[in-house]
């Protein structure tokens, strides 16, 4: 599984890279410190899943959710914070995959694995979209 890592905080994005890089299974493919490098990272990469810190960009996230014609099968979005309410303004957004940044990291590792699982299959075109 391909994973971009988005937050404008470089300790937030390392620790997370760090943590991505030692699992087989996972693969870092990119970072991205604000939403213009992040969307230029979806294009580019094809990666399956973005690791999005709410804490410093969520309040991107309606930018974000609102420019499906982006992207050829959208990736999953697995939302981290250090607030549990954000959890509530991630669902509200369309992302229920939520981690705490206080939680273990096996906790985060579970959530971008089950987020995966759910991830609609890839479709091409505009109706393909990040709210799905």
């Amino acid at each position: 599984m391909r994973i971009i890592v988005a937050s404008d905080n470089k300790s937030t994005r390392d620790a997370i890279g760090m943590l991505v890089r030692v699992q087989p299974d996972l693969e870092l493919a990119g970072e991205a410190d604000d939403l213009a490098e992040l969307l230029a990272q979806i294009k580019a990469t094809d990666s399956s899943l973005v690791v999005f810190d709410w804490d410093t960009l969520g309040h991107r996230i309606d930018t974000l959710m609102d420019l499906p014609e982006l992207f050829q099968g959208p990736p999953a979005i697995v939302v981290l914070s250090v607030k549990e309410g954000a959890r509530a303004a991630a669902l509200s957004a369309g992302i229920p995959n939520f981690a705490l940044k206080r939680e273990p990291p096996e906790r985060l590792l579970a959530t971008i694995r089950e987020s995966n699982k759910s991830r609609p299959s890839k479709s091409v075109g505009p109706s393909s979209g990040l709210r799905s």
